[in-house]
């Protein structure tokens, strides 16, 4: 029997219908819903025949190869340790609906849903659905969303918590935060993505600022 759940991200609802039980990342836990609908619905099969390629790849970049034919692309992830691919989601570009099989050399007893949305190529999806990444902190102040935004290591979870500890702020996410237009707007969304700041909160603002930080050569 096929296991189904769904998880709200950026305010789309993605159905997963799993025929491998998988374990359920404590990140996600706040992002499941009880939707019947869905934007994006993922099968994962099992498949004992692993996809062949007789061309290279458009993207090979660490455990990920991405392959284009007509207008389908294949998402290949690669075992790292033996370079033998363990997994294949194919992304039809007029479709909502995609398959993922899961080849033999998966470790299936340790899949969660972590893996899940990394093979799927979850900021890929969102993107056709209008929605896109940015790295950056989220904070919650005065019910609107204000980013700090900028390279690794510039000071933007620095600057989420001085916000939090003098101006009273709420830190929504350190990391990672989805931006969306519902058209009349822009919205903040929490993602279960957050980094070494471990905070990763499903909620949604209308956007204030979006701050890019840089550092002075002074203090």
């Amino acid at each position: 029997m096929n296991i189904e759940k769904a998880y709200s991200i950026a305010g789309k609802i993605i159905k997963i219908n799993s025929e491998v039980k998988y374990k359920e990342s404590e990140n996600f836990k706040e992002f499941l819903s009880n939707s019947l609908d869905y934007d994006i619905k993922i099968y994962l099969k099992n498949s004992k025949n692993i996809i062949q390629f007789n061309y290279k790849p458009i993207l090979d970049k660490y455990m990920m190869k991405i392959y284009k034919e007509n207008n389908k692309f294949f998402r290949e992830m690669v075992d790292i340790r033996n370079n033998k691919p363990h997994s294949c989601f194919i992304e039809n570009s007029n479709s909502k609906e995609y398959t993922c099989y899961l080849y033999p050399d998966m470790n299936k007893d340790k899949i969660d849903t972590r893996h899940i949305f990394q093979m799927i190529g979850i900021e890929s999806l969102l993107y056709k659905l209008d929605t896109f990444i940015l790295h950056s902190s989220y904070i919650k102040y005065k019910d609107k969303a204000i980013l700090f935004s900028g390279p690794s290591g510039i000071g933007k979870s620095t600057q989420a918590k001085l916000w939090e500890e003098y101006e009273f702020a709420e830190i929504i996410n350190g990391d990672k935060v989805g931006i969306n237009n519902n058209g009349s707007e822009w919205s903040a969304h929490g993602l279960p993505y957050a980094g070494s700041s471990n905070i990763y909160k499903n909620i949604t603002l209308p956007i204030s600022s979006i701050i890019i930080l840089r550092q002075s050569h002074i203090n």
